[in-house]
């Protein structure tokens, strides 16, 4: 549980760099949804290589740390882009 809470700095950075990268998509709706997912591969990965001990990565158990709190985020944009779709990242 503590680990899920502690991937939601990370996860907020690497999507926050992934939503300035893909602000310029044709389509508004899929910018979120790029830039989470892009977010989730990257830190996962990352996170999976870190948590070796001398083993193979553990993707799939970082898959699902770093899952939880990406779900949050894209929750938090798509509520954002309902809310004030004027102040999205994409202009």
């Amino acid at each position: 549980m503590h680990t899920m809470i502690g991937a939601l700095v990370p996860t907020f950075l690497v999507r926050f760099l992934f939503l300035l990268a893909f602000r310029r998509l044709s389509r508004p709706v899929w910018q979120p949804l790029a830039a989470n997912g892009a977010s989730w591969v990257v830190c996962a990965t990352v996170a999976a290589v870190g948590f070796t001990d001398g083993s193979p990565p553990m993707l799939v158990g970082a898959a699902v740390i770093y899952g939880v709190p990406q779900v949050f985020w894209l929750t938090v944009d798509l509520a954002w882009r309902q809310i004030r779709p004027e102040k999205s990242y994409d202009r």
